[in-house]
C-alpha cells in the first residue's frame, strides 16, 4: 500500500533555487533519503482557485523619533549596567568549580546582552511600542533557559537579574505611554508612542 507523505511547504532548504534544473539535486537527494519519489502539480491554477489567499494591508508609519526615544534608550542603558554590575559582585562571592558552569552564566550573560540589543534596535527603528511588546513577548514566553540547570547560586542570580532586568525594560517603556491609551494604533497614541 502507498504512503503519501503531503507537504504544505518547499522541499527545498537551499536559497536561490530559481528553476527546476537548480532543484533537480535536492529533489533526488531527498528522494533517495525517504525512499520515495516526489509529486507535484503541474498547473497550479486549480490549487489556487481552493486556496485561501490572505488580505494584504499594508500599514506605513513615520520612524520613531531619535530626540523623543533617547531617553528611554539612556534608562536601559542604566538599568543594563544595574544588573551587570549585580551579577559581577555575585560573580565575585561566588567561586566557579566547573567549566559547564562558567559556560552557563555566560549564556545567561550574553542572553541578557541580547535582550538589551533587541530593545535598544526597537527604539531606533520601531518605536517604543514595539520594544515595549517585544520586552511583553520576552517576559510571557520561553527564553530558551528552562533546560538550563541554574542550581549554582550565581547561575540562578543571573537568570533573576535578567528577569528584573526585562520587568524594569517594560515599567521603563510603559512610562512613555499616556494612561488613557488603550490603542496604539490610533493616530493619537501613534504619536505619543513615538
Amino acid at each position: 500500500m502507498p504512503k503519501i507523505f503531503g507537504m504544505t511547504a518547499s522541499p527545498l532548504t537551499k536559497k536561490g533555487v530559481k528553476s527546476s534544473s537548480d532543484a533537480a539535486v535536492p529533489l533526488s537527494e531527498l528522494e533517495r533519503v525517504l525512499d520515495s519519489e516526489v509529486f507535484t502539480v503541474k498547473d497550479r491554477e486549480e490549487v489556487e482557485s481552493v486556496a485561501p489567499t490572505p488580505d494584504i494591508i499594508e500599514e506605513y508609519y513615520t520612524p520613531p523619533d531619535i530626540e523623543k526615544v533617547a531617553h528611554y534608550k539612556m534608562q536601559l542603558e542604566q538599568l543594563l549596567r544595574k544588573y551587570e554590575e549585580a551579577n559581577e559582585l555575585a560573580l565575585g562571592n561566588h567561586k566557579i568549580k566547573f567549566h559547564d558552569q562558567e559556560e552557563l552564566i555566560d549564556k545567561l550573560r550574553k542572553k541578557s546582552e541580547k535582550f538589551h540589543r533587541d530593545l535598544q534596535y526597537c527604539l531606533d527603528h520601531l518605536g517604543l511600542w514595539c520594544a515595549y511588546k517585544a520586552a511583553e513577548h520576552w517576559m510571557k514566553g520561553d527564553l530558551g533557559d528552562n533546560n538550563l540547570d541554574v542550581s549554582v547560586d550565581v547561575a540562578q542570580t543571573f537568570k533573576n537579574n535578567r528577569d528584573s532586568f526585562l520587568k524594569e525594560a517594560m515599567q521603563v517603556l510603559q512610562s512613555a505611554f499616556v494612561k488613557e491609551w488603550s490603542n496604539p494604533c490610533t493616530d493619537q497614541g501613534f504619536q505619543v508612542a513615538v
